[in-house]
């Protein structure tokens, strides 16, 4: 548990109004015969990554949901976690699936949202790490102010927070 306090990145799949023993429903208020729920996650967790590696990245999210429901997944990747939030409110996707630090910006707002499973990397040390020129007269992440920071390509969504 200390891990996600002080990383943030735990992954969270969150479940609005979706209760054990209730009837799946269609995204649009109606009971689906199909047996099928619709997921959402956070583009934020595929940065750099080609769409249709995202598609094979989230079959075990789907073989999961089938494995212990026996529902089929589908799963749509969403701009971001107010979205993700928004969408799930409107009742157009059952689960979500969001970074740890993007669940606690949207919670607050969406007391509904419920967690169901949070995960945290095994044994990993998170860090981030600025660099500059050795010359550099810059001491703190302050000193950045007001210049232009490059973020390189494959940054996870947790550095991005600062």
């Amino acid at each position: 548990m200390t891990k996600f306090m002080l990383g943030g990145i735990a992954l969270i799949v969150v479940a609005a109004g979706f209760l054990p023993g209730a009837p799946v429903c269609t995204c649009d208020g109606g009971e689906a015969g199909d047996g099928s729920i619709k997921i959402g996650m956070v583009q934020g967790m595929f940065r750099d990554v080609q769409p249709a590696m995202v598609q094979a990245l989230s079959k075990p999210l789907r073989d999961l949901i089938q494995k212990q429901t026996g529902l089929t997944g589908e799963v749509e990747i969403v701009p971001d976690a107010l979205t993700l939030a928004d969408r799930m409110k409107e009742k157009r996707y059952h689960l979500g699936v969001y970074h740890g630090f993007e669940f606690a910006w949207v919670q607050g707002n969406n007391p509904d949202l419920i967690p169901l499973v949070i995960t945290v990397p095994p044994a990993r040390r998170l860090q981030a790490c600025v660099v500059v020129q050795k010359e550099s007269k810059l001491a703190t992440l302050a000193d950045l102010k007001d210049d232009t920071v490059m973020v390189p390509r494959g940054t996870k969504a947790h550095c991005l927070l600062y």
